[in-house]
């Protein structure tokens, strides 16, 4: 930025562009939610205490079942948890009637979900009152971002009762992030695991700062956060070089990748392509692509690291942020013509 506070390079000009002069987007919900999370280093304390509180009136024992979740919201809340065939249900595979205290999920489901599910009902019921405190004390404009603040709050909530903070944490030091291993550990989806990554934010107990996006087979982004340093794309597609397009060429494989940005700092990125149904052999399924990763200072401490040539110069893979914001002049990938080359 020069004197005047204006951006110089064309990759700090699509960047003011996106986020206008007072550092903040336009008004749209999902970019409103979006920077509820930068805000808050996608860490909230006081959800990981009430999530605390909450697991220990459900199991005791740490356990925490599906059935276990299940057993808590019949005989505490008097709800009505139903597992239905796919075609009962929504496209999604389930139903949450907070008025009526009905779950009804697809029996297509997996247990994952399913159980992630229950954890949810459980802080509609339970937890609203620590995530009502916090929507109240942001910046949201609208009723649409609102609800959707609150049903990302929920899922983090829920995150939180299932995967709790210092054991997911300290496990995750022992495995060297094995991510697979994580989800063995904790019951927990490919997404689930890598999205709880990103909050281990807690001041003095840190876990590596990760950035995590998801996308589907068109490229469309629809989850996004960065601790990592590593700016992400607000509109539009990421770098098509990026492993987390690879990765649909494997479907449920872990695609590693040593990338290095035009300014020459380097990343790890982690990705695999997973398909989410909730149904049978004629319900089609939705197929996404999900990718942590962090700057390789943390390398050593990163498992997917061991099978890249971390040392080699000349082994990252060139990439930039987006067509329309990298400055390369010899990618045959772009679709977009570069912005100020690189000197």
């Amino acid at each position: 930025m020069n004197l005047n506070g204006w951006p110089n390079s064309a990759t700090e000009i699509f960047s003011f562009l996106e986020r206008g002069a007072a550092g903040r987007p336009a008004a749209n919900p999902s970019e409103e939610v979006d920077d509820l999370l930068y805000d808050n280093a996608n860490h909230f304390p006081a959800l990981e205490d009430c999530a605390e509180t909450l697991r220990a009136g459900i199991d005791r024992s740490g356990g925490l079942f599906l059935t276990d979740l299940i057993n808590h919201l019949q005989s505490r809340h008097k709800v009505t948890v139903e597992r239905l065939r796919p075609e009962e249900l929504p496209a999604n595979g389930h139903v949450w009637d907070g008025t009526h205290k009905k779950l009804q999920f697809s029996r297509a489901l997996p247990i994952t979900s399913a159980r992630f599910l229950a954890a949810r009902a459980v802080c509609h019921l339970e937890g609203i009152n620590a995530v009502e405190t916090i929507l109240n004390t942001s910046r949201l404009t609208s009723h649409a971002a609102r609800n959707r603040a609150k049903q990302a709050l929920i899922s983090y909530l829920a995150a939180a009762i299932l995967f709790p903070y210092d054991n997911f944490r300290a496990e995750a030091r022992e495995l060297r992030h094995d991510i697979e291993m994580l989800q063995q550990r904790f019951a927990g989806s490919w997404e689930q695991i890598c999205h709880r990554l990103t909050t281990l934010r807690r001041p003095g107990e840190e876990g590596i700062p990760f950035h995590f996006l998801r996308t589907d087979i068109a490229g469309n982004i629809s989850k996004r956060f960065s601790a990592s340093g590593l700016q992400l794309p607000r509109y539009g597609g990421a770098c098509p070089r990026w492993a987390i397009h690879e990765a649909y060429l494997t479907p449920e494989r872990v695609v590693p990748q040593l990338v290095q940005l035009p300014d020459n700092t380097q990343y790890l990125f982690v990705a695999r392509a997973v398909r989410m149904g909730s149904g049978g052999y004629r319900v089609p399924q939705s197929v996404h692509s999900v990718m942590i990763g962090c700057d390789t200072a943390f390398a050593r401490d990163i498992v997917y690291a061991d099978g890249v040539p971390m040392d080699d110069g000349h082994a990252a893979v060139p990439v930039g942020i987006s067509c329309r914001q990298c400055p390369r002049v010899d990618c045959l990938q772009r679709a977009h013509a570069p912005a100020d080359p690189v000197a």
